[in-house]
């Protein structure tokens, strides 16, 4: 141990602040000195004239800051009902994205299931099919025709 430690010192030092009715009495005569000590009547006339540019300057700067607080909360209350503005044009063209969607799926669902029925009833829609260009070029000949070119028989 620190042969400069002393339990005797120690006794006493904690005796002195074991009774919180002493502490309390201290700490309220401390505030008192403390309020009513003036820190410009210890000043020197040139440190006065310092605590007094010091003191415009602080009120200056409060006013800016308190000013420049203002113009940021107007900005920022624009900027909101800009958002919440755009939010809301947002939200019905959503809307309206979502209505079409819905048509579009009914239809969808109306057409599919009007084409299911018609492949289990069998009733398909006949439509006429075109002839082809090369159907078209391969036209049969007339009967008249025919008689007159006949194939000759291949003789092997």
């Amino acid at each position: 141990m620190n042969k400069d430690f002393s339990w005797d010192k120690l006794k006493t030092e904690v005796s002195k602040y074991t009774d919180v009715a002493k502490i309390r009495q201290e700490l309220h005569r401390i505030t008192e000195e403390i309020k009513k000590f003036e820190v410009a009547d210890s000043l020197s006339p040139s440190a006065k004239k310092k605590l007094q540019s010091f003191e415009k300057k602080y009120a200056e700067l409060s006013r800016s800051i308190t000013r420049t607080q203002r113009q940021v909360d107007r900005k920022l209350s624009k900027l909101m009902r800009k958002l919440l503005a755009k939010k809301k044009e947002a939200e019905s063209a959503l809307h309206l994205v979502r209505v079409a969607a819905e048509k579009g799926a009914d239809d969808l669902k109306k057409a599919s299931t009007t084409w299911a029925q018609k492949i289990v009833s069998g009733t398909k829609s006949k439509s006429k099919k075109r002839p082809t260009k090369k159907a078209a070029a391969r036209k049969k000949p007339s009967t008249a025709t025919s008689m007159r070119k006949t194939r000759k028989p291949k003789v092997d």
